[in-house]
């Protein structure tokens, strides 16, 4: 704590935010908490007691304060308002424009007003609105009417389904509203700033369309130059993340970077001049934080930014910097003032990318030979640089998104050389598209460019074979993985053996936990439900084989949103998909048509043919008939209704039966097999 003051504090923080975001204890708790970790320093100071005890109390009102700060900024919501199944109309403001998706643009707006007398506690709400594709373009801070039935985020319905609910409360948005169409569109904040802005940025991709530029180029200027994602769609986003080299085209820390290290050298001639170094830092952040503006302080972008000004600011007053301290500051302050980030995958991915950087690219650079002339040790340095920064964020990385590219290297290498000037070449766009003088005989080279650019990433791509997938670790897992990158660096300093005491212990531990999560997952039996809408998917899960019986629609995508994520969390080896209603026999179960016999019990797959329910222990209701039986057989222990059923025959069921289980209400259904 003596040397890294700021880690000791930062830790306190980082486990306040996590004790609220965990219990969420009330308000009026956490200031008793912050009154007495106050009141125990006050005792300690005027006792004089040891430094120790002084900093553990400070360690708890800092942790208190973590703990408010989260409170504050995630109020705890209930359904307090009159969420009734009426549509009305709401007059509502965008505040930002949300990537879209197959069938919908999506805002994150405001409510001002509304027809209904019940909605006045909706007043100033933020909502996620989904609004079925138009052409009429929409900008930051336009106001419209919509019609519309309000509702919560639903939950995820299947298991290990991403969260989207969680997603947005993490952004303050918890409820939502579908449209069709908009009407009154107003301009009222035409000169406000955020407006002129998304006015500016939509003129500049009509612009792209209309001088020629491939879709390639459009999505690479818009992202690099506009910070607008917009329009990479997920097979895009999917190659270059599987390239390793999605850090390359985001807007991110690297991207700053490249930005800044632009600046500096445009702003060498200060040099000359009295007080130009610090003349041409202070210009040089005060840029760089423009252009944080410019693409909306989005996190990943407003941390670089953070990180560098902390670190000028250390030179401007004479003193050494320290990476660390930097590090440590600039997330004590960020998480202070939004706490929510502690739980981004950017923000965790990006501070562990520059901590790994710092503790890990000396040692290992020594490694390689050293040259006298500079150019002659880029292509090590570059080596080293990228590989210390993959294997910082690989745990972490592996636990939110399940693999790992064994491309990054050959994606880094060749391709991070030409980042800065892909970076360069798309704000030369914007700038003179924007003052309209862009010569349009450039639009064939830089198509030519981007594309070539993206063809290699294609081609990297073709080797599935280096692209780890379906790879879960649990949190401990991470943790351990973490701690041993951190003990590498000792090794690569001044190797001695009993150094590979902690790693081998660390690795013993981390082969532990796998092994008793293949004991667990391989006595693991399941029957489930999931829920599909207008279809029908039934699982049965033994050990890791997972038996599936469906009827649905859409095949891809269910494949990929419900049975991949279960598959890939569940770790199941071996898949068998079969019709719904085709016969089949398990190591503990027969399947014979409509009839499932399992753990001692009878399930009945009802069809649209349903005239009478028969005497088994479970129905699973598949596409029921408009006009379902009145009787009820008592034998029946539970009704499951799957998400191919209307939701007026679910109400049916409700009046006549306390043993429905509906998965579009409830989600997928599970039961545990003894």
């Amino acid at each position: 704590m003596k040397y890294h003051p700021f880690a000791y504090w930062l830790l306190a923080i980082v486990a306040g935010i996590w004790v609220s975001f965990e219990y969420f204890p009330k308000e009026e708790y956490i200031i008793y908490f912050i009154a007495f970790a106050l009141l125990l320093l006050l005792v300690f100071r005027l006792a004089k007691l040891k430094s120790g005890f002084i900093f553990f109390s400070g360690f708890l009102l800092v942790m208190g304060l973590g703990s408010l700060r989260f409170h504050q900024e995630n109020p705890d919501f209930k359904s307090e308002f009159d969420l009734s199944n009426q549509k009305s109309l709401y007059y509502i403001e965008a505040q930002d424009i949300l990537k879209s998706s197959e069938k919908y643009n999506k805002y994150d707006v405001r409510i001002i007003a509304s027809d209904h007398p019940n909605d006045t506690a909706l007043i100033n709400q933020n909502l996620l609105l989904y609004l079925k594709k138009q052409e009429i373009p929409i900008h930051a801070r336009d106001q419209f009417w919509i019609y519309g039935k309000i509702g919560e985020i639903p939950a995820p319905k299947n298991p290990h389904a991403f969260d989207y609910r969680a997603y947005m409360k993490n952004k303050k948005i918890y409820l939502q509203i579908f449209s069709d169409s908009l009407a009154g569109l107003e301009h009222p904040n035409k000169n406000l700033l955020a407006h002129r802005l998304s006015v500016f940025k939509q003129n500049i991709k009509n612009e792209l369309n209309a001088k020629g530029f491939s879709q390639t180029s459009k999505v690479f200027i818009s992202s690099l130059a506009l910070g607008d994602r917009s329009d990479v769609d997920k097979d895009f986003q999917e190659k270059l993340s599987s390239a390793g080299v999605m850090h390359l085209f985001a807007i991110s820390g690297l991207h700053v970077g490249i930005i800044f290290g632009f600046i500096m050298i445009l702003l060498y001639p200060l040099l000359y001049i009295r007080h130009g170094k610090v003349m041409r830092w202070a210009v040089a952040l005060m840029l760089i934080w423009i252009f944080a503006w410019f693409v909306g302080f989005s996190p990943s972008v407003t941390r670089a930014a953070f990180m560098i000004s902390i670190y000028y600011f250390t030179l401007t007053i004479q003193r050494n910097p320290n990476i660390y301290h930097t590090l440590a500051l600039s997330a004590l302050v960020l998480l202070f003032i939004q706490p929510n980030q502690l739980f981004e995958v950017g923000f965790q991915m990006s501070y562990s990318a520059v901590f790994f950087i710092a503790w890990l690219y000396q040692p290992v650079r020594q490694l390689f030979p050293h040259y006298r002339k500079p150019y002659k040790n880029y292509f090590f340095n570059l080596i080293c640089l990228t590989t210390v920064a993959q294997i910082g964020v690989l745990p972490i990385s592996v636990y939110y998104f399940n693999k790992f590219s064994g491309l990054f290297l050959l994606g880094n290498v060749v391709v991070l050389p030409f980042a800065s000037i892909m970076v360069a070449l798309s704000f030369v766009v914007v700038l003179t598209l924007a003052a309209n003088v862009f010569p349009d005989f450039l639009v064939d080279l830089i198509n030519y460019a981007f594309e070539k650019v993206y063809q290699y990433i294609d081609f990297l791509t073709s080797y599935e074979s280096f692209i780890f997938r379906d790879i879960t670790w649990n949190w401990l897992q991470v943790f351990l993985l973490i701690s041993l990158i951190i003990l590498v660096r000792p090794l690569f300093l001044q190797f001695k053996w009993r150094k590979l005491i902690p790693v081998f212990m660390i690795l013993l531990a981390f082969q532990i936990t796998r092994v008793y999560d293949d004991y667990i997952f391989n006595n693991k039996h399941e029957f489930i439900v999931f829920q599909q809408y207008k279809g029908s998917l039934i699982g049965i899960r033994e050990g890791k084989k997972l038996d599936i019986f469906w009827q649905v629609e859409d095949s891809a995508n269910v494949r990929n949103y419900i049975i991949n994520p279960y598959l890939t969390h569940e770790k199941i080896k071996h898949l068998n998909i079969h019709d719904l209603m085709s016969s089949h026999k398990g190591d503990n179960y027969i399947k014979s048509k409509n009839l499932i016999k399992l753990n001692e019990q009878v399930y009945y797959i009802s069809d649209n043919q349903l005239k009478e329910f028969p005497a088994v222990d479970a129905i699973i209701l598949t596409k029921a008939p408009y006009y379902l039986p009145d009787s009820i057989p008592l034998k029946i222990k539970r009704i499951i209704a799957d998400g191919s059923n209307y939701p007026s025959q679910i109400q049916y069921l409700k009046e006549k039966s306390d043993s429905l289980y509906s998965t579009n209400e409830n989600g997928a259904y599970l039961e545990a097999i003894q």
